[in-house]
């Protein structure tokens, strides 16, 4: 799974090989609440840049897959 749909909102998938590009565009994660608690998953949330320029959604798609596909594998 590479991005998550929560509340009309479109987060994608990070890991160390892109969460800069997260964390430089001010971006947060998905969150939820458990037990009182809020859990943080490593899914970030687009930022709106994004969503304007095709090959910019294109290699933020990649990089997303790529999080996801490195994680399978542990």
């Amino acid at each position: 799974m590479f991005a998550l749909i929560a509340h009309e909102t479109l987060y994608f998938k990070a890991d160390a090989g892109n969460l800069e590009q997260f964390t430089e565009a001010g971006m947060g994660p998905f969150g939820y609440d458990r037990n009182g608690k809020t859990v943080a998953m490593s899914y970030y949330q687009l930022p709106p840049a994004v969503y304007d320029d095709l090959g910019l959604l294109h290699s933020w798609v990649e990089a997303a897959i790529a999080a996801a596909r490195r994680g399978k594998r542990r």
